[in-house]
């Protein structure tokens, strides 16, 4: 989708026109971190292994997240 950065007669602001569009084309949404975790953290479900190459090792990242419902968090 490509829209002009500037045409008031079809809509006021470009970027919340292209993020409305495409919402308009999403019939659900499913977010499984919870499900992840718990996989995780009770170490249950099917054996299986992730092969990374040296450059992605830190996609792996740090699951701890000490402050990650403190209101005032700064990275």
């Amino acid at each position: 989708m490509k829209l002009l950065s500037v045409d008031p007669q079809n809509y006021c602001d470009a970027p919340r026109e292209g993020i409305r569009s495409i919402m308009e084309k999403i019939d659900f949404i499913r977010i499984r971190t919870t499900v992840a975790t718990n996989f995780l953290l009770e170490r249950k479900g099917e054996r299986m292994a992730l092969a990374l190459t040296q450059g992605w090792r830190e996609c792996l990242g740090n699951q701890s997240r000490p402050k990650m419902l403190d209101l005032l968090f700064r990275v």
